[in-house]
């Protein structure tokens, strides 16, 4: 699971969405592997810390407790979840 793989789901979703033509999403895999996390591969560089950086900051509810329904407070597997719950 990249990045870039993250950013193409979600915009496949959004896409998906739109359409009202769409009515099931079906996600297949290729290769010998499945792995539920983050590709490890690339080291230190697999988490793109600047992207993050950009991010506002953790949105707050009236009550101060913080709004985890918000991206800016998720990784990249909670933006996805979040995104296909939102389908």
């Amino acid at each position: 699971y990249t990045h870039t793989m993250q950013t193409e789901m979600i915009d496949a979703f959004d896409r998906a969405d739109a359409d009202d033509n769409v009515r099931a999403i079906i996600v297949t895999g290729a290769g010998r592997a499945f792995c539920a996390g983050a590709d490890l591969s690339s080291g230190g560089d697999t988490f793109d810390r600047a992207a993050r950086a950009d991010r506002k900051s953790a949105p707050l509810r009236p009550n101060g407790e913080v709004e985890w329904s918000d991206d800016a407070v998720r990784d990249g597997g909670g933006r996805l979840t979040l995104r296909i719950f939102k389908c």
